[in-house]
């Protein structure tokens, strides 16, 4: 995979008590993440030998 997601400190801090809890989001960009849905839909493609659209909240990949 092309470059690190995760961020160096966290994106969120929660606190229950005395005990802290660090959230590392993926950090991805739109493009990249339409990138992937591709690739998943080429594969799903490829599987099932058809062609494959996914659609994403209603609607279409770009």
């Amino acid at each position: 995979m092309k470059g690190d997601i995760y961020p160096d400190k966290p994106t969120k801090e929660m606190k229950i008590g005395n005990t802290t809890i660090k959230i590392y989001e993926p950090q991805i960009t739109r493009e990249e993440n339409i990138r992937r849905l591709k690739s998943l839909e080429d594969t799903i493609g490829r599987i099932y030998g058809c062609k494959c659209t996914l659609y994403v909240g209603g609607k279409k990949l770009p």
